[in-house]
């Protein structure tokens, strides 16, 4: 069974282009409001374990900022040009006391009748 026409993928639309956009724009913003406010004295505590705390964050956010500067540049590749009708083996097998019908049918249904 080959894939349908509809399950064929699509080009994304300049919307979804948008949407994209305006997505990632709002996580960094949020990202960098979160900074803000962890960043500010009150929120320091123990200046060891607060340190500690903002290398890991700082180590996350940084691949968070780079998986999204990544999904900036999404496409979708065109479909390559297939040179030659491909095939596949089938194996089965069989079991003793199986109804012969089934294996018939596992048979027919492996060369698509």
């Amino acid at each position: 069974m080959g894939r349908s026409e509809r399950e064929k993928p699509v080009a994304f639309a300049p919307r979804d282009y948008w949407t994209l956009y305006f997505l990632i724009v709002m996580g960094v913003a949020f990202v960098a409001r979160f900074i803000w406010w962890l960043t500010q004295p009150e929120h320091w505590g123990d200046p060891w374990l607060f340190w500690l705390l903002i290398i890991a964050l700082g180590y996350k956010l940084f691949f968070w900022l780079y998986e999204w500067y990544l999904c900036l540049g999404i496409t979708v590749s065109p479909r390559p040009q297939v040179g030659r009708k491909w095939t596949v083996d089938v194996f089965t097998t069989a079991c003793p006391g199986e109804p012969e019908e089934m294996i018939i049918q596992t048979l027919r249904d492996a060369l698509g009748r």
